[in-house]
Parts: C-alpha cells; sequence; structure tokens
C-alpha cells in the first residue's frame, strides 16, 4: 500500500500532481486582427449624447447666463438621476458645464457661453 505509484503519491506523502502546461483561466492571446474585429463587434458607445436621459424634464431652452435658466437645469439633473432616468456620470458631467458656463461669465466671454448653449441644445433629446 506504500507504493507510490499505486496511489499517485510521492515519497512524501504528497499528491503528485503535473502542472498543467494551460491554465483554465489563461486564454490564449488573440492576433491583432482578432483583436480589432473584437473591438468593432461591441459597437460603439453612446456616452457623447449626454443629456439623453434628461428628456422632458430639460427646460425647453437651455439658457446658460440666466441664474434661473441655469437652477432649473441643475434641478432637471437631480430628478432625472432621482428617477433612474439618467446616470451619475451624465449628471457629474452637466453640473461641470454648469460650473464652466458661471466662469466663463464672470470672465467675460459670453461668446464662449452661447457655443456651450448650442452644442447642449444638440444634445437634448426631447
Amino acid at each position: 500500500m506504500n507504493d507510490s505509484t499505486s496511489n499517485n503519491r510521492d515519497t512524501t506523502g504528497r499528491a503528485d500532481l503535473a502542472p498543467a502546461t494551460t491554465s483554465t483561466s489563461e486564454k490564449p492571446t488573440p492576433t491583432r486582427a482578432q483583436a480589432s474585429e473584437g473591438g468593432r463587434k461591441g459597437g460603439r458607445s453612446a456616452r457623447h449624447v449626454s443629456l439623453i436621459g434628461l428628456g422632458d424634464l430639460a427646460p425647453a431652452r437651455i439658457d446658460l447666463r440666466s441664474t434661473e435658466s441655469l437652477q432649473s437645469l441643475l434641478e432637471a439633473i437631480g430628478t432625472a438621476v432621482a428617477l433612474g432616468r439618467t446616470s451619475s456620470l451624465v449628471a457629474t458631467t452637466l453640473i461641470q458645464v454648469v460650473r464652466t458656463a458661471r466662469e466663463l461669465l464672470a470672465d467675460g466671454k459670453d461668446d464662449r457661453v452661447r457655443e456651450l448653449e448650442a452644442r447642449l441644445e444638440r444634445l437634448v433629446v426631447r
């Protein structure tokens, strides 16, 4: 019974396990063509459409120059997050846009604020 070949044990009493040549968790490295094709299969991310989750909660016209409009936009963002219509990533991005608009207004750069407004208007899906 102490024969090491009969019970697959070596002389020290440990199990005789041959090292595996490949692990089940290791995957073969894909070729460049496979990696490129794999990136295309999933499609494109729609993160560039950041206001899509606001929908009807967004103000009728986005005006980043008035305090009332900024407040209504911030309320819409908060409501959309609370209702699960948009993510916290989108909300954080929009809040940063509002901060940037306020800084630009303080520096007297109204033309840049108008550009921000135009970009936001294009992203809103009502």
